[in-house]
């Protein structure tokens, strides 16, 4: 062991990819800071909301850095309250945990790197499940809050088959009109909570896309992949933007990207350095 646990002094690519991450709560910063300004929410009266930043660090039990990040936390006339953290941790498993992972009982280090949000829902003392997300009720009220509803990533819906329902957008839209005809009917006609429909998903199918012309698609008993794949992945994202202008930019904008071979996004796929290049193992766990 050296005096650091920080494996990206011996792999220079993680620091740049601890600098991505810094990159991108900048960018979530100032995108939510330029929503505070353009709209005014409940009190237009009040200056914009900005981000207040704090760096924070984390050690061991002897002092050893850890690592740490940047705490960015808003609290404006839009957004009540809202937060995008920056961090990078490493340090090295206890014996008894390394034991239990692949890998790491020969070198337990570990090096990570990423931005969250604000944990809100850890705030609402209700049951969550080991990702943080509400255990729902099947109208997607939280439990002894028949006020409230929680759809998207931060809600844990079982379905009839017992299975969790998949955190795709297309279920995070379902769950959205659910809730807008459950609020809409109790306003019009003053329905009891008690009477709510569950919601039902409705699975049209799994897309994702792998690289450039290639793509899988699952829909039904229907299997589909390569190019015929990737051509209906486009047209499905483009049919479910919201606007003809939405629709032709983003065209646009991946008919560029397309021609000019620019890179969306970068996957790391080789193996790690060997020891004897970099002095260090270079494995990350």
């Amino acid at each position: 062991m050296t005096e650091t646990n920080d494996l990206s002094l011996a792999d220079p690519r993680l620091a740049v990819v601890a600098e991505w991450f810094g990159g991108l709560q900048e960018r979530i910063v100032a995108a939510m800071e330029g929503l505070e300004r353009e709209f005014p929410g409940a009190d237009p009266a009040r200056e914009p909301g900005r981000f207040m930043v704090e760096p924070w660090r984390r050690a061991d039990p002897s002092g050893l850095s850890e690592g740490g990040g940047r705490m960015a936390v808003l609290r404006g006339r839009l957004f009540e309250k809202m937060g995008a953290h920056c961090s990078t941790v490493f340090g090295a498993f206890p014996a008894e945990f390394a034991s239990q992972i692949s890998g790491a009982a020969d070198d337990p280090r570990f090096w990570a790197a990423g931005v969250s949000a604000t944990p809100l829902t850890k705030q609402l003392g209700v049951e969550l499940d080991q990702a943080g997300r509400v255990k729902v009720n099947p109208d997607l009220s939280v439990p002894d809050h028949p006020e409230i509803f929680a759809i998207g990533d931060v809600a844990l819906v079982v379905g009839k088959d017992g299975k969790p329902v998949p955190g795709v957008s297309p279920a995070a839209m379902q769950m959205g009109r659910h809730v807008a005809r459950v609020i809409e009917a109790e306003l019009s006609t003053g329905a009891n909570p008690a009477a709510r429909p569950p919601f039902k998903y409705w699975d049209k199918g799994t897309m994702a896309t792998i690289g450039r012309s290639a793509a899988v698609a699952w829909i039904g008993r229907l299997k589909i992949s390569g190019y015929p794949a990737w051509l209906a992945w486009l047209f499905v994202h483009l049919i479910f933007l919201i606007g003809f202008r939405n629709r032709l930019a983003v065209l646009l904008q991946w008919t560029y990207s397309y021609f000019a071979y620019k890179r969306g996004a970068r996957i790391i796929t080789h193996a790690a350095t060997e020891a004897g290049a970099t002095g260090h193992s270079g494995k990350s766990n």
